[in-house]
């Protein structure tokens, strides 16, 4: 089992939350030195089509679209405001949420095109609002998840990885886009509304493959970075006004973070 994602509660850090591949979540309380299995009824794996290698089943063979792949947590996010509610998203199980903090959790995914979820973030502007991102597009629900409406953006791709909100919170975000995983080709889209709209910012090097991932830190609200799967990064040092391609070039990117010195 593969720890894929980790979220602490914005109020206190002793309490964790651990998502995994297979999909599953704990819940620790003591800062990591015990956990406890929540028993999340995710599904453990998935049936797809994807991956069937260089000799695919052909067209109607019982097999062609019964491969099992694992499942596995992508994101789980606190709401910073609030941290009795939480959310998670899996790949490839949908959407689900907890409203104590964690304990206990629900599958929230009405209106969802897909249960392909990528990533999560919570807004506030005068009330709470959350987005996510799946294979099949932008998501948004204005009821903590109980409900979705699917909000398309100017790309021929509706396919989107990872969303955040700037630390300074002014309503400033960005999310990342592409033709697929891995792609040929991806986007890095802003928003200055708290995602209510979304602008390409037309990164100064073309992307070579879809636009994953995203680093921002409360230390520095300014410093912005955005990779693509196959080993790209750029850099904002003006809050992602203006962007430049770091020079040097990475293989496969999986993740992306940024720490003070």
């Amino acid at each position: 089992m593969l720890v894929t994602a980790l979220a602490y509660a914005p109020d206190n850090p002793d309490v964790i939350v651990a998502g995994t591949q297979p999909a599953g979540l704990s819940r620790s309380g003591d800062g990591g030195k015990s956990w406890r299995n929540l028993d999340v009824p995710m599904k453990p794996y998935a049936l797809t089509g994807y991956y069937l290698g260089d000799k695919p089943f052909p067209e109607g063979h019982p097999g062609a679209y019964g491969r099992k792949h694992w499942t596995r947590v992508t994101q789980i996010v606190f709401d910073p405001a609030d941290s009795s509610r939480v959310w998670a998203g899996v790949e490839i199980d949908g959407a689900w949420r907890s409203s104590d903090g964690g304990e206990h959790w629900e599958r929230s995914g009405d209106g969802l095109k897909t249960q392909d979820i990528h990533g999560f973030a919570v807004v506030h502007n005068g009330k709470r609002v959350l987005l996510a991102t799946t294979d099949a597009g932008l998501h948004v629900s204005r009821d903590d998840g109980a409900s979705w409406t699917m909000q398309p953006i100017d790309s021929e791709w509706q396919y989107t990885r990872s969303i955040v909100e700037r630390p300074d919170k002014t309503g400033v975000m960005f999310m990342t886009n592409g033709n697929g995983p891995p792609g040929t080709a991806g986007r890095l889209f802003r928003s200055r509304n708290y995602g209510a709209d979304w602008e390409d910012v037309r990164l100064p090097s073309e992307a070579e493959s879809s636009v994953y991932f995203l680093a921002v830190n409360r230390a520095d609200q300014n410093l912005v970075y955005a990779a693509a799967t196959l080993g790209q990064i750029w850099c904002s040092t003006d809050g992602g006004e203006s962007w430049t391609p770091v020079k040097r070039r990475l293989g496969e990117i999986r993740a992306l973070a940024w720490l003070p010195d």
